[in-house]
């Protein structure tokens, strides 16, 4: 399971060195890209909120605008096949598919991260119960629960077909050309929307099929998940895993506390070989600290540590000690010794004035 997991999930949004240098390289121009493309985003919103009031989605003249808009925001998206039932099952590559699909199709995406009216109307996202009472446009939705890299298909979450009898089945799969995963196993809405905006060009296919996968009343839930997992894994050329996207978040869990651990546990050892340093140089100030060190990360005792240095097993260039400062005396100044003298002799001529006068 750990493998399936390592193959669906990317760790690095960039995979390898060669590709960094590449990205490194081309740097300059995506922030400069990025840039230009948030000023022409906030522009496409305005937009299409204002040609909303002159004219419907499905006329020609406001899907060409939307079409240019999104070429000049980087984004490619080519359809094939149309629209034949409300709900609409997919796979999913990164956490803006929705917005994608949206673009391509019109169908609104399920509203995950609660978010407020306007960004819900900007990425156009709906509750999903509002979809199946007919109160909204047509839904996307991506039972897999998370973004994968694509090489196989998650098992389904089965809270959607619960409340739904017929979908039709999608499917998306991505290009880009600069060597930049679409998503990894911990981005976010915002760092997808961020690497869209700052590759030159991501190619978005969606496939749609022909067929609407109907669930009648011999079919049970699983049968009916089932049903549609085959279908999208068929369209895309890929197995069907039994993995799921709790699997995944549990995995990355246990691999975080596993680093924790690790981390703890060098941590603690670091300290006690400095402790049984300073013991070992105690008694050997003449050996350095880091031939200590080395000994006792191999030997792990005081005392094996303390035989090896008198037996002449570890080599070592002995510390030369350094020489004490011998305390300053302080010199008298000249003007010092002038009064002193001058002092003496005044002493002097006292005693004598007593002795001649007999004082």
């Amino acid at each position: 399971m750990d493998r399936e997991i390592q193959k669906m999930f990317s760790t690095d949004r960039i995979p390898n060195i060669q590709s960094s240098v590449l990205v490194f390289a081309y740097l300059p121009i995506g922030i400069l890209l990025f840039l230009l493309r948030i000023c022409l985003l906030l522009n496409f919103v305005i937009a299409r909120q204002l040609l909303k009031l002159i004219m419907k989605e499905n006329n020609p003249v406001f899907k060409n605008i939307s079409w240019i808009y999104m070429v000049i925001l980087g984004v490619k998206v080519s359809v094939n096949g149309a629209i034949c039932a409300n709900v609409l099952i997919s796979n999913q590559k990164s956490n803006i598919d929705g917005f994608i699909f949206s673009h391509g199709l019109n169908v609104v995406s399920e509203n995950k991260w609660n978010l407020g009216p306007f960004m819900r109307k900007i990425l156009r996202l709906e509750n999903f119960k509002n979809i199946v009472a007919g109160k909204t446009l047509p839904i996307v939705i991506f039972p897999e629960g998370c973004p994968t890299t694509g090489a196989g298909i998650l098992k389904f979450e089965t809270s959607y077909f619960k409340r739904t009898n017929c979908v039709q089945v999608g499917a998306i799969s991505t290009y880009r050309i600069l060597p930049i995963s679409t998503a990894t196993a911990h981005s976010t809405l915002i760092g997808d929307m961020f690497w869209m905006l700052f590759t030159p060009v991501t190619s978005y296919t969606i496939q749609l099929s022909e067929t609407v996968v109907k669930r009648d009343d011999n079919m049970s839930e699983n049968d009916f998940l089932n049903s549609t997992m085959t279908q999208i894994s068929n369209m895309l050329r890929v197995p069907v895993l039994t993995i799921s996207c709790q699997d995944k978040n549990k995995y990355f869990e246990n691999l975080r506390r596993q680093r924790e651990a690790q981390k703890r546990a060098i941590s603690n050892a670091s300290q006690k070989l400095l402790h049984m340093a300073s013991k070992v140089q105690e008694i050997v100030p003449h050996v350095p600290r880091n031939v200590i060190l080395n000994d006792l990360a191999k030997t792990n005792s005081i005392d094996v540590t303390l035989t090896n240095i008198f037996e002449g097993i570890v080599k070592f260039s002995p510390i030369k000690p350094k020489p004490k400062k011998q305390p300053k005396v302080k010199q008298p100044s000249p003007q010092s010794l002038l009064e002193k003298r001058k002092a003496e002799m005044y002493e002097m001529a006292r005693k004598r004035y007593k002795e001649k006068h007999e004082l």
